[in-house]
This record gives C-alpha cells, sequence and structure tokens, in this order.
C-alpha cells in the first residue's frame, strides 16, 4: 500500500507545492525587520474580529505576526491488504494500521518577489498478520527557493530529501519463497529557471542531479538529469503541459551484461533515458466541482553496451475529481507497458519481455467540519508478464481520518 498510494499522493503534493503555493506573491514588510522577529509571532487565523480590529487600528497585542503561513494534516488509517508483497506465488495478507504527518511552511517577502516553501511527510504502516514484514516507512523533506529577476524570468532551486523502506516477493517459483528489502536514500538538487510568456504561459528549464543510496551498495547510482516544460492555460478551464526530460543513471559498482544476462567483467554501467510528457487538465463544472487530467508518456531506457536493459515504456493516466456539498469522489486510473528489447523471458524461452502494469483508485471524502474529514478508499494493482514470477494481484481497502492544524 505504501509503495502505490503514497507515491501517488507525494506527486501529487509535489505539483501542488511546485506550483500552487510556491507561487503565491503577496505584499509583506519584507527585509532585515521580517528577519529580526522575536520567536513569538502571531497567527492570525486564531483572531477574533475584536482583535483584528485593534490590530487594524494599530493596537499592541503583545505578539507579533508571523512571516509563515503554515499548515499541517495529520491521518490516521486501518484496512487490510490481501498481497502484502505483491507477490506471485505466496500471497500473504494482512489487516494494518498506519498514520502520517504532513506539514507545509511558506513565505513571501521583498513586496512578493522571493519566495520559499518547506514541505515535510512522514508515513509509518504497521501490518498485523504478514509473515515477512511489520511495518513500511517513507519520509520526505522539500525545500524550493524563488525570486523574481524583471517581470518574466523567475530562477530558483528545489532540494529534496526520501527515504524509504519497504519489503518485496521476490519469488522465482512456489518452492522457492523469497523476499526483500527496499530501503533506500535520495538526495536531488534541481536548479531552474521560469520564463513567464504571457500571463497564461510559461516555459521552464530544469537540470540538477540526484544520488541514491541502497542497503544493498551495489545498487548505488548517481542521476545527473535535465529537463524543460511549458505550460498555459486557456480561457475555458483548461490547462496543457509539455513535457521533456532526459539523463543518465551512473552506477557505482553494476556491469554490463550481454545478451543472455550475463555480466561482463571490467565493465561499467549507465543508462541513457528520454522522457516526453503531455497532460491536458480540465475542469468541467461551475466552482471547479468536477476536474479531469490526462497524461501521456514515453519513456526510452538504453545501457551503454548490448542493450540488455533497453526498453520502451508507454504510459497513460487519467483522474477525475468530483465535489458535491461536504462530499468528493476521486477516482484514478493508470496503465503501462513495458517492452524490452532484447532482454527474453528466460534461457527456455527467448521471447522479448514484456509487462504490462495496471492500477485503479477510488476515494470518497466526507467533510465533517473545516478542518475534519473521514475518507475511504479503495486500490488495485495488477501485473501481467511473459514471465510468471512478475505476475501479481494486489487489493487494498482502508477507512482513515484526517486532521488540519
Amino acid at each position: 500500500m505504501l509503495r502505490y498510494s503514497t507515491i501517488i499522493y507525494f506527486f501529487s503534493a509535489i505539483a501542488l507545492v511546485s506550483f500552487g503555493h510556491g507561487e503565491i506573491r503577496g505584499e509583506t514588510t519584507g527585509g532585515s525587520e521580517q528577519d529580526s522577529l522575536a520567536d513569538s509571532y502571531l497567527d492570525t487565523s486564531t483572531l477574533d474580529d475584536t482583535q483584528l480590529d485593534a490590530l487594524i487600528e494599530g493596537d499592541d497585542l503583545g505578539e507579533k505576526i508571523s512571516p509563515w503561513s503554515k499548515e499541517f494534516t495529520l491521518q490516521v488509517l486501518a484496512g487490510y491488504n490481501d498481497n502484502v508483497l505483491q507477490g506471485a506465488f505466496k500471497k500473504d495478507g494482512s489487516p494494518y494500521i498506519g498514520a502520517s504527518v504532513e506539514g507545509f511552511f511558506w513565505r513571501t517577502w521583498n513586496e512578493g518577489s522571493r519566495d520559499v516553501y518547506w514541505y515535510i511527510l512522514g508515513e509509518e504502516l504497521y501490518y498485523t498478520d504478514a509473515a515477512d514484514i511489520n511495518k513500511e516507512r517513507l519520509a520526505i523533506l522539500q525545500t524550493r527557493y524563488t525570486f523574481n529577476v524583471g517581470k518574466t524570468l523567475s530562477p530558483g532551486f528545489k532540494l529534496t530529501f526520501t527515504y524509504a523502506d519497504e519489503v518485496f516477493d521476490i519469488s522465482r517459483s512456489e518452492l522457492e519463497i523469497e523476499s526483500t528489502t527496499l530501503e533506500f536514500e535520495q538526495f536531488e538538487l534541481a536548479p531552474f529557471i521560469r520564463w513567464n510568456l504571457s500571463p497564461k504561459s510559461y516555459l521552464q528549464f530544469e537540470g540538477g542531479a540526484g544520488r541514491y543510496f541502497f542497503r544493498d551498495s551495489s545498487d548505488d547510482y548517481t542521476n545527473p538529469f535535465a529537463g524543460l516544460l511549458y505550460q498555459r492555460t486557456f480561457p475555458f478551464g483548461a490547462k496543457v503541459e509539455l513535457g521533456y526530460k532526459t539523463g543518465r543513471k551512473f552506477y557505482d559498482q553494476r556491469s554490463q551484461r550481454d545478451k543472455e544476462g550475463f555480466e561482463i567483467e571490467g565493465t561499467d554501467l549507465q543508462w541513457e533515458w528520454h522522457e516526453a510528457t503531455v497532460k491536458w487538465k480540465q475542469a468541467w463544472l461551475s466552482e471547479n466541482r468536477l476536474n479531469t487530467e490526462t497524461k501521456f508518456s514515453l519513456k526510452l531506457n538504453r545501457d551503454d553496451g548490448v542493450g540488455y536493459s533497453d526498453y520502451d515504456r508507454y504510459k497513460f493516466t487519467q483522474k477525475v475529481s468530483l465535489e458535491k456539498n461536504s462530499w468528493s469522489l476521486t477516482g484514478e486510473f493508470n496503465y503501462s507497458i513495458n517492452q524490452y528489447a532484447i532482454q527474453s523471458v528466460d534461457f527456455s524461452n527467448d521471447e522479448a519481455y514484456e509487462r504490462r502494469d495496471l492500477s485503479l483508485l477510488v476515494r470518497l471524502t466526507k467533510i465533517i467540519s473545516p478542518k475534519l474529514k473521514i475518507f475511504t478508499e479503495w486500490g488495485r494493482e495488477e501485473s501481467k508478464s511473459n514471465r510468471i514470477e512478475d505476475e501479481f494481484r494486489q487489493n487494498v481497502v482502508y477507512l482513515g481520518l484526517e486532521r488540519t492544524f
């Protein structure tokens, strides 16, 4: 469950903070005056009408107004996963309980020409009846800083740290049942510059590098990358994004492989990848009560050897969200095809390796109060492959409570 719904949730959250709050421009008193404020600040959302009137009139309430805006969200949930390890041969189901904490801080100053945000996410799940796993963990810390140069250019940078601890099934047959732990840390630095072409469109260039550290150090690698993104908003409620990204993976210890999959001694493995995306967001009803997001992507992966790791991935994603009064319904569909050029099924079958992945998610949310929600979610993942050990089905259902502070 962590590896599926949290990944979707994380990238949705990152998209929000990267192109939502991170672009807020508002007037502040700015400069050293704000930087020298004392540690005791006043959150204006806690003031009543009398106190707000006094503040407007210049009365001293004994506290300072914080230059930082903030929001915290706590989620607790309980559910059931019918195939915790995503196993093809051994399918362990288990009830589980979990909790997550999300925090977001942002600030603008110098008349809105500077802004910065900090985003944190921590999630932990406990399984009560799974043989090879008792918990999964995820932690994310991200900061982004942006400043304006004139009226059209906005350079900045984004720094992200990710930690994950998960367990997967790697059984080769019903007689060889085995699981492995995937524990890694990721550091990524991504400077960028955005060019506002018009009030409705922009072009953004991003470059940078990521560094991955795994429990098994033979998987460690460095990943420099660069990307270009164009976004255009239309008056009929549509937003279109065109993106291209490319990079290389430099593995510390992996070697190239020949066409049969055997390591070639004395070689170092590198991957080059290219990914193109098209995304269309559309608001269909008044007050944005019905929203859809459609995305197509194509990724090409090429190694620097004979091409054992070469593959093409085609992916389609469709999201739909509907809001009515205090209720909201969200659905998501993902389908991808991975086609390998040289890699075969196994030594007895020279058919090219292929894998098809499908995922579905449906979430129903009820707003109890402005700061309290209750929700239920069902998710399904399914993988079809001509390698039997890669095939699995997984269903997850849970009920949760969300409190905003």
